[in-house]
């Protein structure tokens, strides 16, 4: 364990750090979260003080760690719920990407990219932007209010295989399952707390996608046309036995009908970005390590020559490397800093 490990909290114009030697409030515990759920990232701090101790909801929160390489960033948001107690005084706090469930968005876009729509509405909620990917191009795409804005960016990531999530500076990304972010290499010598790590068959072997329209027949022009025969704009993808996606009909799809597709070349398009998403799927688990404050959901973990040190693990996993969907920072005084991930 890093011999010192640090800390800075500030909540509104309240800051404490692990090198006060008379902090305005002692942090007891705490815990942040950020994940490829969708819903945002979230925090939750235990402070005690022995004067007055002032926060409000709404107010900034950031949380950064430091495990001995280097102070980084883990969690920025906005205070959501405070409780008190006799002692303590417990806040929960949550990122800008779940704060669009509080929003509505109002749009209609016209051969525009997922990038683009995207783009539009964490614009409109004045929610930070970090790596967005292109996605597909829709000829029509229209966002309805009812549904909040969250719900809404979590539906166009569904619907063109994409993973949504905050990152580590509270910048919200939308990226292909093929994203890489840094890579974390596990070495014999790393004090690893738990692992658990499961190679398994995906639920289906590939993905049957049928739009709507006759633009692959009969134009542009006709894409709003009803037409008896939905092979034109059938896409299919199959992810073979190695591992690789392919256009090409496979043995066990799942199978999606969506309006929004007007062409077969769109509809085989986003059929591959599904399947690629599937594909994802295949290794996943839990591991428990010291603190890693750098990680963050997309980066890559390679568990490196631990064949011997953990030779089931070694051989569930293979070559591959695990990618990180879910960061869990926990930093107690019973504990210290240690991080959970899930892959």
């Amino acid at each position: 364990m890093a011999a010192t490990i640090g800390f800075r909290v500030r909540i509104g114009d309240l800051e404490i750090s692990g090198g006060d030697r008379r902090p305005p409030a002692q942090l007891l515990r705490l815990r942040t979260e950020l994940t490829m759920d969708g819903v945002g990232g979230r925090a939750q701090l235990a402070l005690s003080a022995s004067g007055a101790l002032e926060a409000s909801i709404g107010e900034s929160v950031e949380i950064d760690l430091d495990a001995g390489d280097g102070s980084s960033p883990v969690f920025r948001g906005q205070v959501r719920a405070l409780t008190g107690d006799a002692s303590t005084l417990w806040l929960d706090a949550a990122d800008s990407l779940s704060a669009l469930a509080l929003r509505e968005y109002v749009g209609t876009f016209a051969e525009s990219d997922a990038k683009t729509i995207a783009r539009a509405i964490l614009d409109d909620g004045e929610v930070p932007v970090g790596t967005l990917a292109t996605g597909p191009t829709f000829a029509r795409y229209v966002l309805a209010p009812g549904p909040s804005a969250l719900a809404q960016l979590r539906t166009l990531a569904r619907r063109c295989g994409l993973d949504l999530f905050t990152d580590r500076t509270g910048a919200v990304c939308m990226t292909a399952t093929t994203y890489t972010g840094a890579i974390l290499t596990i070495a014999d010598d790393t004090p690893i707390l738990q692992i658990r790590v499961e190679r398994r068959t995906p639920p289906a072997d590939g993905v049957t996608l049928y739009g709507e329209g006759a633009a692959s027949s009969r134009g542009a022009s006709r894409s709003h046309w009803l037409v008896r025969d939905l092979s034109p704009t059938r896409g299919q993808a199959k992810l073979t036995t190695a591992g690789e996606v392919k256009r090409s009909a496979s043995a066990r799809p799942r199978t999606f009908v969506d309006g929004a597709v007007r062409s077969g070349e769109f509809a085989a398009s986003l059929a591959e970005a599904k399947t690629q998403a599937l594909a994802s799927s295949q290794l996943c688990g839990t591991l428990t390590l010291l603190g890693q404050p750098h990680l963050t959901p997309g980066d890559l973990i390679h568990i490196g020559n631990l064949g011997r040190r953990l030779p089931a693990v070694a051989a569930a996993v293979g070559d591959a490397e695990l990618r990180v969907r879910t960061v869990v920072h926990h930093l107690d005084a019973g504990r210290g800093l240690f991080t959970e991930v899930e892959l």
